[in-house]
Parts: structure tokens; C-alpha cells; sequence
């Protein structure tokens, strides 16, 4: 690649390889890479958290939503609501159709910037949308809804929120080894420090269970 690391919300698929002219049966249903793709041998890490949030105007009544109404909403919207959304060749995108809905077609092309995205929201009282967390607390125009009673801005056990998702570097194996691999290594691992979870946490994301975190240095 042309990259020594790349950043990823969601896990590696079949249908990745497979756009780039590789054999799709070397991704596993769970993410794991059994074989190399163009010679590069993608190694997952994960360094942290992130929640998909459902946003609205600051000024909208509700305050909860329940996941069927997420689906039905921007499945099937309403005359007059507006769908934001990303753009759908996005991880985010493609994240909350494995866990939700495919938006309507009115909601395309999408937006490539989430602070547009968070703009049209803010911007139009009967705007509904979805972007990462971080981004929801940069815009006070608009706010996070709670789904199914679980608040993204507060929950602590992420496996009750319906739209938890992991934040990924992927390296090449095959150039652990290498100078720029080496390097790569020693960046990762400074975002596996304390100091750099707590960086993690600053931005607007969520830091890794200790359990996670023994994982990703091993």
C-alpha cells in the first residue's frame, strides 16, 4: 500500500479484498485475514472506541429513540424529513447498514465532511442524521439522542448501545520488520500508552478496556 498504517471503523471484509481484485474467501465472516491481498498482509489493531450517534436540532422535543424507529425513519422516512447522512462509501455508512438500515435514496449522495453533515442537521428542524460521537459534541446546533434509553454521551458499557463501533489500524505483516514497520510499531504503541488513551478519551472517543488494551499491546 501506499500508507504504512490505515485507519478503520469497522473490521476488514471479504468485499474489501474483493474491490481490490483479491479472493474475498481469504477475509473471514469475523474479520480475520487469512491471506495476503496484492502482497500486503493487513494486521489489525484496535486503539480505541467510538459510537455512532443519532443527532437531531438542539432544539428537537425528543430526547430518545428507539433502534425500530431508527430504521424505520431512515428506511422509510416521512414526507418532509430530511436524511443526513455520510458519504456511502464511508465506514460510518457502511457501519449502520450492518447494524441498522440501508438510508433511503433521497438521503444520497451523502456528505464526505462531518461538520456538513452535523451542519444539515442543525440547519433543518426536521433533519435527522448519524456521525461519530466526537463530531455530535462539536456542533451545539445539534444533539445526540439517546437509543433505547442508553445516552452515548455517558454510557460505560458500550455492549448496550446499539451502535458502538471500534476504532482500527491496519499494518502490513509483511513489513513488520522493515524500518517504516518498526516505526509504524512504535507509533502504535504510544496510542496504546496511558497517556496516549487518554489522548484517545480528549478528542471525543472512548478508550479501551483494560482487557482490550492487554490485547492490542501483546
Amino acid at each position: 500500500g501506499a500508507s504504512d498504517a490505515g485507519a478503520a471503523s469497522r473490521k476488514i471484509k471479504g468485499s474489501d479484498y474483493e474491490k481490490a481484485d483479491c479472493d474475498p474467501s481469504n477475509i473471514g465472516e469475523d474479520g480475520t485475514v487469512n491471506g495476503e491481498c496484492q502482497g500486503v498482509l493487513p494486521v489489525e489493531t484496535s486503539i480505541g472506541n467510538d459510537l455512532l450517534a443519532i443527532i437531531v436540532p438542539a432544539d428537537d422535543p425528543r430526547t430518545t429513540i428507539s433502534l425500530s424507529e431508527v430504521n424505520s425513519i431512515f428506511g422509510s422516512p416521512t414526507e418532509g424529513t430530511t436524511l443526513c447522512v455520510p458519504d456511502p462509501t464511508s465506514g460510518t455508512y457502511s457501519f449502520f447498514v450492518d447494524n441498522a438500515v440501508e438510508p433511503d435514496a433521497s438521503s444520497l449522495p451523502g456528505f464526505a465532511d462531518d461538520a456538513a453533515l452535523t451542519s444539515c442537521v442543525a440547519s433543518n428542524p426536521n433533519a435527522i442524521g448519524f456521525v461519530g460521537i466526537s463530531w455530535a459534541g462539536r456542533d451545539p446546533g445539534v444533539k445526540a439522542l439517546s437509543v433505547d434509553g442508553v445516552d452515548p454521551n455517558t454510557v460505560t458499557d458500550l455492549s448496550t448501545y446499539p451502535f458502538a463501533r471500534p476504532l482500527l489500524l491496519y499494518t502490513d505483516g509483511n513489513q513488520a520488520d522493515s524500518a517504516s514497520g518498526v516505526a509504524t510499531a512504535r507509533f502504535i504503541c504510544s496510542i496504546l500508552t496511558d497517556a496516549g488513551q487518554a489522548l484517545v478519551e480528549e478528542v471525543g472517543y472512548r478508550t479501551l478496556s483494560a482487557d482490550a488494551l492487554s490485547t492490542s499491546r501483546a
